[in-house]
């Protein structure tokens, strides 16, 4: 996989009538982006997102907020996006517009805000729920919002959710196209597929900052997919943040525990432990992480994250990221990054492994390289490449070898 990104943001724009301001801004990036998968056809993408916003903010604590984007693709033929499937490796970034956010924000009582619309929604590290900013279409959610935040230790977070808009954007709809290559079998995509899910779902978040470096977080996530009855959970966690820096060294720990069950109209019947820990020490510029994520499964199926940015666990090459693929894995890590001047680095060495019989399912080695050539431009490199070890006990995908390679240029003004 090779990707190219070239980013400009346009950024500042503002006029104002009496007491009223309005703000707008536009963005582009432009990606190519090229896959090589032994278990697949090899795949390329040049796609162009170009995404407009606009805020109008009043003097009654009220703001009007939205954001359109829309993806151009110069071949959508030459890779698998999922809405328009085809026999490729997949890359889902589909052509095509959509309004990415439409919503009103209100700030009252001095600590609490509400948001009503088409939103952003994302808590913690997005592992269970996020936006998904990685892909050319983001993932926005429709839904009432509530937040409180005194400034000093307490957080409290409610969203309702009606629907969902998934990666894979508004065109990928239930009747398939006749271009797709399953159509001579069947009309219907599956569930997994489509660009919106409607929900009867209620997000809380609740978090106490103990001191500057030390947050602690609990939540419950009760999703009710109308749609894809399988997604359907109910999810219990902590999340733990901290760092300490008693001398020249600073270390840094997160900690997560999380129990997920079937709800509502899911026709499956489960129950699946999720944990992650992780140490670090850094010095000065330097910074060693080891870490170890835990994906439990009961009676064939596994703890699910179908609201989460998974794009940034489980490795880069995004072998482990379709949920509705994934059975009981563990993932240990090991990463360094690092800085100097206008460089930095990272790299994360991953070992992957089958919670069904304990055999290794592979291994996989990331790198990224930044350069801030200035405060505009910012170039970097990130490869991936993920080694299968004993096939056939997984998913297909994790069961061959696959690369990835990805240059991108930025720019913002």
């Amino acid at each position: 996989m090779i990707k190219l990104i070239l980013t400009i943001t346009l950024i500042g724009y503002s006029c104002s009538a009496m007491s009223n301001t309005f703000e707008y801004d536009a963005s582009f990036r432009l990606r190519h982006q090229q896959v090589n998968d032994q278990s697949l056809k090899n795949a390329k993408a040049t796609t162009l997102l170009t995404r407009v916003e606009g805020s109008f903010i009043t003097d009654y604590e009220l703001t009007l907020f939205g954001q359109y984007d829309y993806v151009w693709a110069l071949d959508k033929d030459s890779y698998n996006s999922i809405t328009y499937f085809n026999d490729h490796a997949p890359i889902p970034d589909p052509p095509g517009g959509e309004l990415n956010q439409l919503n009103l924000q209100w700030q009252f009582l001095v600590d609490w805000r509400a948001v009503v619309g088409r939103q952003v929604i994302s808590f913690d590290n997005e592992r269970h729920v996020g936006n998904a900013a990685y892909w050319q279409n983001d993932q926005t959610f429709d839904a009432a919002t509530l937040q409180y935040r005194n400034g000093f230790n307490w957080q409290f977070n409610y969203s309702y959710v009606n629907k969902v808009h998934r990666i894979f954007g508004d065109h990928s709809i239930a009747r398939l196209p006749s271009s797709d290559s399953r159509y001579p079998e069947t009309l219907i995509r599956p569930t997994s597929e489509l660009g919106n899910h409607q929900h009867n779902s209620h997000l809380i978040n609740l978090s106490y900052k103990f001191n500057p470096n030390v947050t602690i977080s609990s939540f419950a996530y009760l999703v009710d997919n109308k749609t894809a009855a399988e997604f359907s959970s109910n999810t219990l966690g902590l999340h733990l943040e901290g760092a300490a820096k008693p001398d020249q060294l600073k270390y840094n720990y997160s900690a997560e525990i999380a129990w997920q069950k079937d709800a509502t109209n899911n026709p499956k019947n489960y129950q699946a432990w999720y944990l992650l820990a992780e140490l670090g020490v850094q010095y000065r510029s330097h910074r060693l992480d080891v870490g170890y994520e835990y994906l439990g499964d009961d009676n064939n199926t596994a703890f699910q994250t179908s609201l989460g940015t998974n794009h940034k666990f489980l490795g880069w090459a995004d072998v482990f990221s379709r949920y509705d693929e994934l059975a009981g894995l563990s993932d240990t890590y090991l990463s360094y990054a690092g800085r100097k001047a206008k460089i930095r680095w990272k790299l994360v060495a991953h070992s992957f492994e089958s919670l069904a019989n304990n055999k290794k399912l592979g291994n996989e080695l990331d790198l990224e390289l930044a350069w801030r050539y200035s405060r505009k431009w910012e170039f970097k490199l990130l490869a991936a490449y993920y080694q299968a070890k004993d096939t056939g006990l997984y998913s297909n995908i994790a069961n061959f070898d696959l690369s990835t390679v990805e240059v991108s240029a930025s720019y913002n003004f």
